[in-house]
């Protein structure tokens, strides 16, 4: 802001670092569109700086990935990147490593972005370097949906920071930590991990500062919570506003539809689905999709109109994780179509389709998209699961059990409540341990008393142990 419309306006060094500005503040499509501009000045032009050219060039790859989608040529962008960004280039070398390696992951699979990857972390010392290397690492194995290699790497990156003091590393660490143990079913876990992540926040892209606090919000909501009006809810809204692109208002309203919708309130999750309609589909490497809450709320209506917008939505899914060679979200999209093709009354193409999800999960013991399924469709998983997939039924019913049981039917938070009231704590101390207000302790164990049957702490601590819980 400090030099001349005229001369921000045409000097491609001023341009550049306008476009990098708005990429760290999380402007993305403000960035692309910067980016498309430079074109002509810098890469069309053989006697540009060729470190200029490869400035560009990283964050021309970055547009060819998430809105061209040609990958071959982000690779080739990267590949000149690499080869003319000088070494104290960190955070260009970092952002070239991340869409090199995406992709590789495409174009010729996991295996070979992973050992890419490996042979680069073999050659460099710089630590902001080596964050962006594992960053993409964390990625491609959350997208090849590999939580226990995420996790281990997840581990790695969180060392990083800490040993370098690179608060972006350990934030990221802290993320994809906490959506491995979200997506495992160790929610409490994830909760302890995410709430960590929201401390750190402001130090990472805009895009995992948001990914991460939606996180948080979808354990707080399994818990029991009510998330709409929490103060994280509230800082995710007000950070969300400043942000100059509805990219981000659209992606807010959509995790607030999910919300919404897990509460169980369908005719009001219908009413807004219309409002994250213009969301642009974009290679699913994020902990959240919009369009997946779309088709929930869809299924949900049942109509023959919702149903075949579903099923158009599906499709699109499906072809660009095809593309992509996106596995993770492969789970969640056969349980959609499966719901699908029950609502239309297809039987064969139903089991088809469970059947392939319940398989993908039990490879990886991913079992986050059964705890967001509805109750109904939930329990027609029961006897495939149980009869072809032992270990993996046992754990969901350990979380979400699948039929009636001698212990009343408690949400995750009433059952943390429930065992620190046998340790004497006051609503204020418990509410401490995690991390809630004390009025939304207050109301757990209303809710708990009433389920119980019992008037009192102490006779809601002689039930612990009869019914086992843990």
């Amino acid at each position: 802001e400090l030099f001349p419309p005229d001369l921000r306006g045409s000097l491609p060094e001023l341009r550049l670092t306008q476009a990098w500005s708005c990429t760290y503040a999380g402007e993305i499509f403000e960035m692309f569109r910067i980016v498309e501009d430079l074109r002509s000045q810098l890469w069309e032009q053989p006697s540009t700086d060729p470190v200029l050219v490869a400035e560009w060039a990283v964050l021309e790859a970055y547009r060819q990935y998430n809105l061209v989608q040609d990958y071959q040529s982000c690779l080739e962008l990267c590949e000149y990147a690499l080869v003319h960004l000088p070494a104290n280039h960190s955070y260009a070398l970092g952002f070239a490593w991340i869409f090199l390696a995406g992709s590789l992951q495409v174009i010729e699979g996991t295996s070979a972005a992973v050992d890419r990857i490996h042979k680069g972390l073999q050659y460099t010392s710089d630590s902001l370097v080596i964050s962006h290397q594992l960053m993409v690492l964390n990625y491609i194995y959350w997208i090849d949906g590999n939580i226990p290699m995420l996790q281990k790497s997840a581990c790695r990156l969180l060392e990083l920071g800490e040993h370098s003091g690179n608060l972006e590393a350990r934030a990221n660490g802290f993320y994809f930590l906490g959506i491995g143990a979200y997506t495992t079913g160790n929610l409490t876990e994830a909760e302890r991990i995410l709430t960590d992540f929201f401390e750190l926040r402001y130090h990472t892209i805009a895009i995992i500062h948001f990914m991460g606090a939606a996180a948080l919000s979808l354990c707080r909501a399994h818990a029991g919570d009510e998330i709409l009006e929490s103060r994280e809810f509230k800082i995710l809204e007000s950070f969300v506003q400043q942000q100059r692109h509805p990219f981000y208002n659209m992606f807010f309203e959509a995790l607030k539809t999910e919300l919404i919708w897990r509460s169980g309130n369908f005719r009001r999750a219908r009413e807004r689905v219309g409002e994250i309609d213009a969301i642009h589909l974009t290679p699913l490497s994020n902990f959240y999709c919009p369009q997946l809450t779309q088709i929930k709320v869809l299924l949900a209506g049942n109509s023959k109109e919702d149903l075949n917008k579903a099923e158009e939505q599906i499709s699109a899914i499906q072809r660009l994780l095809e593309e992509t060679n996106n596995k993770r979200f492969q789970i969640d999209v056969h349980l959609l179509t499966s719901q699908l093709y029950a609502n239309k009354g297809n039987r064969d193409l139903e089991e088809k389709h469970r059947e392939a999800a319940l398989k993908r999960a039990s490879v990886f013991q991913v079992v986050s998209p059964f705890l967001e399924m509805e109750d109904k469709v939930y329990l027609r998983l029961e006897a495939t699961c149980r009869g072809e997939f032992p270990g993996l039924y046992k754990k969901l019913n350990l979380l979400r059990p699948f039929g009636n049981s001698k212990a009343p039917e408690l949400s995750p938070r009433e059952k943390q409540v429930w065992q620190l009231l046998t340790r004497h704590l006051s609503n204020k101390e418990i509410g401490s341990r995690l991390n809630i207000s004390e009025k939304t302790v207050k109301r757990h164990t209303g809710s708990l008393f009433k389920k119980l049957g019992v008037n009192s702490r102490v006779e809601a601590a002689e039930l612990v142990s009869e019914f086992n819980i843990s």
